[in-house]
This record gives structure tokens, C-alpha cells and sequence, in this order.
């Protein structure tokens, strides 16, 4: 597995990056957002949370010792902190961002493209990256064979229903 970076532009902040362009560009075309104190405040709420969000994901993946860059294995897969109530929160965090400096360049197109963003990250990214644990599990696993396995598995880490049922999804192909 390999797990170099890429030499491609194809990164979620990349995409981010030029959906918050876009929203900038198209800020007044529809007619602008009012931009009030609270939406102001608002605005920077969001972009907070966002920036808030992604930075503790990264973190909890950095201290379980495992990748957050896309396109890399990860070596664990976190469901501690703030991946109990997500299974994505940086993606989560860029969707936040994305919704602050919307409101705050007060572009309804920008707001507007939110869920297509959204369906952008989750076709390019997330499909791949919740394949990642599966291959990576299976990988360790295969040549405890199938008796085994499970019941080691179980007995090293919490939550060994879920790795026992992605040992059974591993006798397909990888």
C-alpha cells in the first residue's frame, strides 16, 4: 500500500478553496445577502466552527497515529472525539467554512453551491477513504484465516463486531 503523496490537485482543500472562489465571484449576482451584524457574526461563527472542527479531527487522527490526507492508508481507524459523532468532521469543518464566507461575502450562488460541494467531497473522497480501513483490516488479517481472526480481533480492540464483520467482507476481492 502506498502511501506517499500524490503529485495531483485532487485534495479536499483544493476543492474548498475553489467553491469559496466561486462564492467570492458570485457574491451579488443573485442580489446580495443583507449583511447585517448577526449575519456578520453568523458568518464568523461558522467559519470558526468549521476551522474548529477540521483542526480537532486532524488532531485525533495525528494522536491515534493515523493519516488524515486523502489519497494515503490509514494505519487505524478512529472512532474516538469527535469521530463518534461523524465519521467525516473534516469534511463536516469545510462545509461550515464554505456556509461562513458565504454568508459572509454575502453570496446566495456560494450558499447555493454548498451541497454541491458537498456531493463533490463525498463522490471523490469519502467513497474512496471508507474503502481504506476495509483493504487495510484485510490485509492484516487474511493470513490469520478465517477461525482466528475473529476472535483476535475481538480480544485487541473495542468494537470488534464491526472488525469481525469487515473480516467476513474480506474473502472478496480487494
Amino acid at each position: 500500500m502506498e502511501n506517499r503523496i500524490k503529485i495531483t490537485l485532487d485534495y479536499p482543500p483544493v476543492w474548498l478553496a475553489a467553491f469559496l472562489v466561486f462564492a467570492y465571484l458570485t457574491r451579488g449576482v443573485v442580489g446580495p445577502l443583507a449583511q447585517t451584524e448577526a449575519v456578520l457574526a453568523l458568518s464568523f461563527g461558522l467559519i470558526g466552527i468549521g476551522i474548529g472542527v477540521m483542526c480537532i479531527a486532524a488532531f485525533t487522527m495525528w494522536r491515534h497515529k493515523t493519516t488524515f490526507i486523502p489519497h494515503r492508508y490509514p494505519q487505524r481507524l478512529v472512532t474516538q472525539g469527535i469521530f463518534r459523532y461523524s465519521r467525516n468532521p473534516i469534511y463536516l469543518g469545510d462545509a461550515f467554512t464554505l456556509v461562513g464566507f458565504s454568508l459572509l461575502y454575502g453570496s446566495i450562488i456560494g450558499l447555493l453551491s454548498v451541497p454541491v460541494f458537498m456531493v463533490v467531497i463525498e463522490r471523490r473522497f469519502i467513497r474512496k477513504e471508507e474503502k481504506k480501513p476495509q483493504r487495510s483490516v484485510c490485509t492484516r488479517l487474511r493470513p490469520l484465516g478465517k477461525e482466528n481472526a475473529p476472535l483476535d480481533v475481538t480480544s485487541r480492540h473495542r468494537g470488534g463486531v464491526g472488525c469481525a464483520i469487515m473480516l467476513r467482507n474480506c474473502s472478496g476481492s480487494m
